[in-house]
């Protein structure tokens, strides 16, 4: 599919995006604004023209930094501990569990009420059957009256051994995030094995791993594990794979976070061993790097477009004393162009602080400029062998999740003069509404519905289907909005409970915490709309007991005449 046909498919705020960065368009700062990485290295974009400014970044590889949606420094990984933007160690962010020796293995998620690092981590050096055995640890950051702190640190993801770079992409509800990574195996010691670990991020939850199995088996020979890339609109996802000389090319389903349509780029000398990776804006090209520590040291272009794209290759640069430079890490930055970092240990040569730069990764072969060592950071900079992580936040929802059953709202009960009001609000062009049948909704197709005034409180449901599907799309979705019949005495507005439930996902036990000692109740909902539990809650904190089949359930809880709505998974 190319890329105006994909194009179809995004609402006003994606397509404003991807025009602007397939035209080389800058767009505002965003929460990419600012990259922290290297030794003492930094990279503000919040001009035309990106400028150094100095950290206490410390890593070889790995590294990842977030800012604020106008473009303002929040948080960054230096080596083992998380800084903010005056660069002191937020209170709890030192000994954070960090391996710093790889490409993309951590990254930071930002949600309303926190961020969540994750980052990978060295678990077991004495009996692992590799060189390493390295897992996943996330660390959760809130914002509290002093400054950020660390709520919750170092907690282990998965149990089995995995690979060492993560490719994460948001969700088609534009909230939520997909992280994919790979178990791995030792040749020597273990099967090969072909297993994508998938977990789906929520601000409240992390739901996984589920595992797929496609692909090339993701061998550990040695430190070096290679690179993971996303394109600019989340549906393809590019792994390299050192010990093969190999890249795998996958299409990507945002909706259920499926891999699929596997396509081999191998190298056509035999001899490059392909490390890091990055797609062009248009998503036509995907560049590489070869070497980190290998024979060859250059950077390639190869055009997807091709029949056979690893005969497509083009080699923009090469630089093969190894002794002297590295070639390093990829990063698509918020100016549209893509920055080059290499590794010289040699401070007298001048390179040892220098960025190289495609200026046009949307144009075939050398008119793609790329210029090597053209950006020179702050004097005490030295860079590595990566740029630092950041997924694309500028990834919003595919249309069907746009669309949805409106807000949450109340029926007076002793309001005699209402005979029937709306639920739902304006249509979304391609999106068809099909409600449930339910007392006072006497068609299916429109969003907004009249309802007659029901007799207690209830759940509508609609079903979401996107009709104007030509792409990548989630097709439908069931979504759903709640009506509460309540004596509105003194009450002229919606009000919200600040009640707490985990954990979610739950695999029997719930923990719910109201705030103010007040007491309330809790009450779950398949659905279909039917009560299957119901609890009274003391004030504080109450742990429930539920005995429940797997599923998703919508749960309601009240306290002092507010509520709040949400949704809960039983495992």
């Amino acid at each position: 599919m190319n890329i105006l046909t994909k194009l179809l498919l995004l609402n006003k705020l994606q397509l404003f995006i991807v025009l602007a960065i397939v035209f080389n368009i800058p767009l505002k700062a965003q929460l990419d604004n600012n990259w922290a990485f290297g030794i003492g290295c930094g990279v503000r974009f919040d001009s035309l023209n990106p400028t150094s400014y100095a950290t206490l970044a410390n890593t070889i590889v790995q590294s990842t930094a977030l800012s604020t949606d106008n473009g303002r420094l929040i948080i960054y990984l230096a080596g083992s501990e998380l800084r903010d933007s005056s660069n002191n160690v937020i209170l709890g962010g030192d000994s954070i569990n960090n391996f710093i020796n790889s490409y993309k293995a951590s990254f930071l998620l930002k949600f309303p009420s926190k961020i969540i690092l994750f980052s990978q981590y060295i678990y077991d050096r004495i009996n692992c059957p590799f060189e390493v055995c390295t897992n996943i640890a996330f660390t959760e950051v809130h914002d509290g009256p002093n400054g950020l702190f660390v709520y919750k640190k170092n907690t282990r993801l998965v149990t089995a051994p995995i690979d060492s770079r993560f490719a994460v992409i948001r969700h088609a509800n534009g909230k939520d995030w997909w992280l994919l990574t790979h178990e791995i195996y030792n040749r020597n010691v273990a099967s090969p094995t072909n297993s994508f670990y998938r977990f789906l991020i929520t601000e409240d939850s992390i739901i996984g791993p589920e595992v797929q199995n496609i692909g090339y088996s993701h061998n550990r020979s040695n430190l070096w594990y290679g690179d993971a890339a996303v394109s600019i609109l989340g549906d393809k996802v590019a792994f390299s794979l050192i010990e093969l000389g190999m890249i795998e090319l996958y299409d990507f389903n945002r909706c259920n976070g499926e891999l699929s349509n596997l396509k081999t780029i191998n190298s056509s000398t035999g001899v490059a061993k392909y490390s890091a990776l990055e797609f062009s804006p248009s998503e036509q090209f995907l560049y590489a790097t070869t070497g980190r520590g290998y024979d060859e040291n250059a950077l390639y272009q190869f055009d997807l477009n091709q029949a056979n794209i690893g005969s497509s290759a083009v080699q923009l640069w090469s630089f093969l004393d190894i002794d002297t430079i590295r070639s390093g890490g990829l990063e698509l930055g918020p100016d549209n162009k893509i920055y080059l970092t290499c590794y010289s240990p040699y401070t007298n040569m001048g390179l040892h602080n220098r960025l190289g730069i495609i200026h046009q990764p949307n144009q075939t072969g050398v008119l793609c400029n790329f210029v090597p060592f053209e950006m020179q950071l702050n004097n005490n900079c030295r860079t590595t062998l990566a740029l630092p992580y950041i997924p694309n936040y500028n990834l919003s929802s595919l249309p069907v999740y746009v669309a949805d059953a409106g807000r949450d709202t109340f029926f007076c009960a002793s309001d005699s003069t209402i005979k029937a009001f709306r639920i739902g609000g304006d249509s979304i062009y391609g999106i068809t509404y099909q409600w449930q049948a339910a007392p006072g909704i006497d068609t299916l197709t429109n969003r907004e519905q009249l309802v007659l005034p029901p007799q207690q409180s209830r759940w509508y449901y609609v079903t979401l289907t996107d009709t104007n599907y030509v792409g990548p799309s989630c097709n439908s979705r069931l979504d759903s909005v709640y009506i509460e019949v309540r004596n509105c005495t003194g009450i002229t507005e919606t009000t919200t409970v600040e009640a707490k439930l985990y954990p979610n996902p739950t695999t029997g036990t719930l923990t719910i915490e109201l705030p103010g000692g007040q007491g309330g109740s809790m009450a779950l909902y398949n659905l279909l709309g039917q009560s299957v539990y119901q609890a009274t809650l003391a004030g504080g904190q109450t742990t429930l007991t539920l005995n429940l089949p797997p599923g998703l359930y919508l749960y309601r809880i009240g306290s002092g005449g507010k509520a709040v709505n949400g949704k809960l998974l039983v495992e």
